[in-house]
């Protein structure tokens, strides 16, 4: 299967998809999430994964082969990445990919029932831009076959890759749509993306942004998330509920320094006014930024929005930093992270009702989606 610029099928195969699936403002019918599927460097349990990351438990380790400078400071000094241990000694970031891929995919589609007709389900894998030295590294043709064979059903299976610069809440929005219209029974949303080799974080050294035993920025990781989806209102069993989902784009990604930044702001009222919710109602939010100052400067743009400064009895909601821990994910960071939302409203020591998963990034794209039980 091709690269999918649209979820919506050629006009003779399913006359019910609807014809504007990529409105920010389009309602997301009620999408249950049914099974998670993980394989990050804190493991496969999302469990795992929120101890991580609550504890803020980085993964960051020293390359002993790449070094880069540190800005004001004289000589190199090496690189943090963040690979996971057990894919070591495969050096294509493809194979990696591929690995992380099946591993993950794996778990969550065992969850669907024996009397699933698997021509109606859809399995989409967010990858990175076929222009990066990773994404060029990968066939998406080998790709498919290996995820192929981990269940006989997925034979009769739709397969659809997508750039997740283009917008993985986009994607996500389509995909509510389309199981809404009846084209799905079941999707398999995900993501897969590695960052750790040679060539990507070569790309960061030469932008004088990777982090350094000696200089903080970006550090690379990789990872992969699936989750199940499927339609239902209340009552349908499920580990999660997407309540609202809203996305805009930013007209200056990376500038929070010198430009007023209005996509995330916008993302997030929409996926709370779709979800009937206020700002005040969030418990959690997950944020996609890393150590870069521009990501935090955002994320203050959006805060004095969204929560009045001068109310003193205005609370904000916990916040969740994936990206310290794990690295960057790349095409998996909305994946992972709405695993990790939901791994949140399992937890209930303190009960959290909402969590609120942003999605950010160097991309002109914005995205919020909005996680209830």
């Amino acid at each position: 299967m091709k690269w999918s610029k649209t979820l919506c099928p050629d006009s003779g195969e399913a006359p019910s998809c609807p014809s504007r699936l990529s409105e920010g403002f389009d309602p997301v019918p009620d999408i249950r999430i049914g099974a998670l599927g993980l394989s990050c460097l804190s493991g496969n349990q999302p469990f795992a994964l929120l101890g991580a990351v609550g504890t803020s438990l980085s993964g960051a380790l020293p390359s002993s082969s790449l070094t880069a400078a540190a800005s004001g400071q004289g000589g190199e000094s090496p690189v943090l990445r963040a690979p996971i241990p057990e894919l070591e000694g495969l050096d294509s970031p493809g194979g990696r990919i591929t690995c992380l891929a099946e591993a993950a995919l794996g778990q969550a589609l065992f969850a669907l029932s024996e009397g699933t007709d698997w021509s109606r389900v859809l399995v989409l894998t967010l990858l990175p831009p076929p222009s990066s030295p990773r994404g060029r590294a990968l066939e998406t043709s080998a790709l498919e076959g290996a995820l192929r064979t981990l269940h006989p059903g997925l034979v009769q299976a739709s397969f659809r890759f997508a750039e997740a610069e283009a917008g993985a809440v986009v994607r996500l929005k389509e995909i509510g749509q389309a199981l809404a219209g009846g084209r799905w029974e079941a999707v398999l949303f995900g993501g897969a993306d590695s960052l750790v080799d040679v060539g990507t974080c070569g790309t960061l050294i030469g932008k004088g942004r990777i982090a350094t035993v000696a200089a903080a920025g970006l550090f690379p990781g990789e990872g992969a998330a699936y989750l199940l989806l499927q339609g239902g209102g209340a009552g349908t069993p499920g580990r999660a509920r997407i309540a609202g989902a809203g996305h805009a784009p930013e007209p200056h990604p990376g500038e929070a320094d010198s430009h007023p930044m209005t996509g995330l702001h916008a993302a997030i009222e929409a996926a709370l006014a779709e979800a009937k919710r206020a700002a005040a109602d969030l418990a959690v939010v997950v944020l996609p930024f890393g150590a870069e100052t521009s990501g935090p400067l955002e994320w203050h743009q959006v805060t004095q929005r969204l929560w009045a400064p001068s109310s003193a009895s205005v609370v904000r909601p916990a916040e969740l930093h994936p990206s310290l821990v794990l690295g960057e994910l790349g095409a998996a960071a909305l994946p992972v992270a709405l695993v990790l939302g939901c791994a949140r409203l399992d937890f209930r020591h303190p009960a959290a009702g909402t969590v609120l998963v942003c999605e950010g990034g160097d991309h002109p794209q914005r995205g919020a989606v909005l996680l209830t039980l």
